[in-house]
C-alpha cells in the first residue's frame, strides 16, 4: 500500500493480457498491433490512428 501514498504518475498505463486461441494461427507484429488498436478503441481509450498513442514501427514490416 505504500506506493499508493506517493504522487500520481503524469500519464496513465493500461495493462491487458491478450492471447489468441490455440487453434488460431500465430499472429505477426502488425496483426497484434491491429488487435491492440481495436481493443483500445473498443475500451474508449483512444480512436484508431490517435496521434497520442505510441506507434510500433515493426508493424509496417508485416
Amino acid at each position: 500500500m505504500k506506493p499508493l501514498l506517493g504522487e500520481r504518475p503524469a500519464e496513465h498505463v493500461w495493462h491487458v493480457a491478450v492471447r489468441n486461441h490455440p487453434d488460431d494461427p500465430a499472429l505477426f507484429d502488425g496483426q497484434w498491433a491491429e488487435v491492440a488498436a481495436a481493443m483500445v478503441a473498443a475500451a474508449g481509450i483512444a480512436e484508431r490512428g490517435d496521434a497520442r498513442l505510441p506507434v510500433d514501427r515493426r508493424a509496417a514490416r508485416d
